[in-house]
């Protein structure tokens, strides 16, 4: 393990040879047991949200030793730059797991701390965004609460200061700080080129969807995944 960042993972995958991946994502319930009690018998060892301010002192030996993909990038994926948005309010590692997980030097990124968030917590992304040219802090900040106008309104203000910047992005998408990604970013460029300038974007009135209407998104959703996946292949 790394002596510089010993809370993180050294370089390279880790590989956890009890469990199997494969069966994790057959849903295989005693490979799922299995998994349940590697973790208990590992406990991981949460980072300090201003931990990154210390780590992100020497930013070019940040990059490279937690591993952010600078090069090897497709001409595909390089004519078509995507602007991201992360909406966080804690846990300033899981952030910068997301990050690093999507990050291009191509791409555009925009971060979003919410107003509730504690000081540690601000530091620790201004710090790891201060590494990076493509990765900005949001100029206004929203206090999010689920279910409200707020929720929108952190995006606004990153797609606001993303437009701000003049340049050539071709799409957004709008994450939180609790997500992760299913698509590589060039799996993500394949399908961004096929919909040709169309948006993916589901909603719905309170209390103005029959669950006749839902049947019918389920399948809309089912026949767009399966687009995907005929794309993809």
């Amino acid at each position: 393990m790394s002596s510089d960042f010993p809370f993180l993972p050294p370089q390279g995958w880790a590989c956890v040879h009890a469990v199997s991946c494969a069966r994790l994502y057959a849903n295989e319930s005693a490979e799922i047991s299995r998994a349940e009690s590697w973790q208990d018998a590992h406990p991981k060892v949460n980072v300090p949200d201003d931990q990154y301010v210390n780590w992100t002192s020497d930013c070019q030996k940040f990059r490279r030793q937690r591993e952010y993909i600078e090069s090897g990038i497709s001409n595909l994926e390089r004519k078509f730059p995507i602007a991201f948005s992360i909406v966080m309010y804690k846990d300033v590692e899981q952030t910068e797991r997301l990050l690093r997980a999507i990050y291009r030097p191509h791409n555009y990124y925009c971060i979003h701390v919410d107003q509730k968030s504690t000081e540690a917590v601000r530091r620790g992304v201004q710090a790891l965004a201060g590494c990076f040219d493509n990765v900005m802090v949001s100029s206004q900040s929203a206090s999010v609460r689920w279910g409200t106008f707020s929720v929108l309104e952190a995006d606004l203000f990153c797609m606001q200061d993303l437009l701000a910047l003049g340049r050539k992005w071709r799409y957004f998408i709008n994450l939180t700080g609790q997500e992760w990604p299913l698509k590589t970013n060039v799996e993500l460029v394949k399908i961004l080129k096929a919909i040709n300038g169309s948006n993916l974007i589901s909603g719905s009135q309170k209390g103005s969807v029959s669950q006749s209407a839902w049947n019918d998104i389920a399948l809309y959703t089912e026949f767009i995944q399966l687009l995907i996946s005929l794309l993809l292949l």
